[in-house]
């Protein structure tokens, strides 16, 4: 990463290590691979909650992100600057709060970019708001905010990861039907191929397979095969790890070499590079894997964020929406992560209930979303079915 030698270089590279580091626990703590998710919009939530967090929850969550509590709030304004710096990322914080509690304005008054609203208590009106709000702030690929307000509902932070890139090489797309394996099928897949003359975009690292696709701007996506035996969250670790390193071969899985004929007299060695088109989403209700997050002890009754408020705070929902597409042409990818807070001790209404969202996807390769300058991987995921092939009428 440019500029590391100095402190803030330092700081913010640090905040990189550990929000990659999350990505790998994550992926690692679910029962089946996920089609997306964004370590990277989850991070900075879970470190901006960390400053105004105390006790045992302020413990955990800094152990979860891996930043000293009273510097979060400037790693994560660090953190922010370097991905609105990109000309094809987008990042944005927003905070809602009901009048029944008061934000304390040291806190809110840090957040990087950050928009604020009111919570009216008017639910449907008040999910209509944070709804628009996800949808513009993610380039309209994810519609809605991933939470569900209850008359208990007191707060709601969110952060908004977007990504858009267009290939510096796109590829060609044709029907791709396997003879054999777990994409064998009567129906044609959208494959995608391509030739290149950048034998440097492939490495084989720690046994797995990776081919970075670059992208115009400073995002690349890095398609990760491992061996058909590997579990799917360690194939993705071993990706994240590889990230900055060198390769040590191009033999690896899904890796041959052959010769073919050629009409040049001395022709340059190609990179031939077959894949599959794919559009992917995901919801993840983040309280599944709470000490993953760093969020146990915020779950359970008590005053848990004071630096947030004087009122008595708790989580009540933490969750994730997000979304990603690889075409011919370039990369698209979103991530909505929210968390609401219930005011611990304050009456409300009978009956209020929490919706949980359980989802379980699975795919047979993985692929992240890395930003060029900074190693840091924006989205990860597992693709097991690509996009159907369809003949144009």
């Amino acid at each position: 990463m440019a500029g590391t030698d100095t402190g803030a270089g330092r700081v913010l590279a640090a905040g990189v290590q550990e929000s990659n580091g999350l990505t790998a626990r994550w992926l690692r703590a679910l029962d089946e691979a996920p089609s997306v998710l964004s370590g990277a919009g989850a991070w900075p939530l879970l470190a901006v909650l960390s400053a105004g967090a105390a006790g045992a929850a302020r413990e955990e969550l800094a152990a979860a992100t891996g930043v000293d509590p009273d510097r979060a709030l400037d790693v994560v304004g660090a953190y922010a600057a370097l991905l609105e710096s990109s000309a094809c990322t987008r990042f944005s914080t927003g905070l809602w709060s009901s009048p029944r509690i008061t934000v304390r304005p040291e806190w809110s008054g840090r957040l990087p970019e950050a928009w604020f609203g009111r919570l009216t208590g008017d639910l449907d009106a008040d999910k209509a708001a944070l709804d628009a709000w996800a949808a513009e702030r993610t380039l309209g690929l994810i519609p809605r905010m991933p939470i569900e307000l209850t008359p208990e509902t007191v707060l709601v932070l969110a952060t908004a990861l977007a990504v858009r890139t267009r290939w510096a090489s796109p590829f060609e797309d044709a029907a791709y039907q396997p003879t054999g394996g777990a994409w064998r099928t009567d129906r044609p897949w959208l494959g995608l191929r391509r030739d290149t003359g950048d034998l440097g975009a492939l490495r084989v690292v720690d046994g797995v397979t990776i081919v970075a696709v670059e992208g115009q701007d400073d995002v690349d996506v890095h398609l990760v095969l491992g061996e058909a035996a590997s579990a799917p969250a360690e194939v993705l670790a071993a990706g994240i790890a590889a990230v900055g390193r060198e390769g040590t071969g191009e033999y690896g899985p899904g890796v041959s070499v052959h010769a073919e004929p050629s009409f040049e007299s001395d022709p340059a060695p190609v990179l031939r590079l077959n894949t599959v088109a794919f559009d992917v989403s995901a919801d993840h209700d983040l309280l599944r894997h709470p000490g993953v997050f760093g969020l146990a002890t915020a779950l359970t009754r008590g005053a848990h964020f004071p630096g947030v408020s004087a009122d008595p705070l708790e989580i009540s929902d933490a969750a994730q929406a997000a979304t990603a597409t690889f075409s011919a042409r370039g990369f698209e990818a979103a991530a909505v992560t929210v968390a609401g807070m219930r005011c611990t001790g304050m009456l409300m209404p009978q009956g209020a209930e929490r919706r949980v969202v359980r989802v379980d996807v699975d795919r047979p390769f993985g692929y992240l979303a890395v930003h060029r300058p900074s190693g840091l991987v924006l989205v990860a995921g597992w693709v097991r079915e690509p996009k159907r092939f369809q003949i144009s009428r």
